[in-house]
């Protein structure tokens, strides 16, 4: 995850999403912040924490990531295998509700291709 706008090649579209625009993103890294000690814990990315967390919600919860990379596929395929411990999905939870992201995550035109 880029914690820089420079950090995203010079043709990636992130770079004009509102998400990604100077304010939004110095707020929206407090998250990205707060969930490196657990990508040290569990010897893991943050995709893979905010998989792992997302099938710790319920049973019946099946992420859809998307990427175009055989790399990451097999990365967040891996993120099934994470066991999460109970606290830290209350932590996560608790993050969630506590830093609110801020920014569209794509500009007007962008979501006129959202169906």
């Amino acid at each position: 995850m880029p914690l820089n706008k420079e950090d995203l090649a010079e043709n990636d579209f992130r770079r004009t999403n509102p998400r990604f625009q100077d304010n939004n993103l110095e707020h929206n890294k407090r998250l990205l912040q707060a969930l490196e000690p657990m990508t040290i814990k569990y010897n893991c990315t943050m995709g893979q924490i905010a998989l792992a967390w997302l099938l710790a919600q319920w049973a019946h919860i099946v992420p859809i990531p998307g990427t175009k990379n055989e790399k990451y596929l097999r990365e967040n395929n891996q993120a099934s295998l994470l066991q999460l411990e109970e606290s830290d999905v209350n932590l996560l939870n608790d993050l969630k509700n506590s830093i609110q992201i801020q920014g569209e995550r794509y500009t007007p035109e962008g979501m006129k291709g959202i169906f």
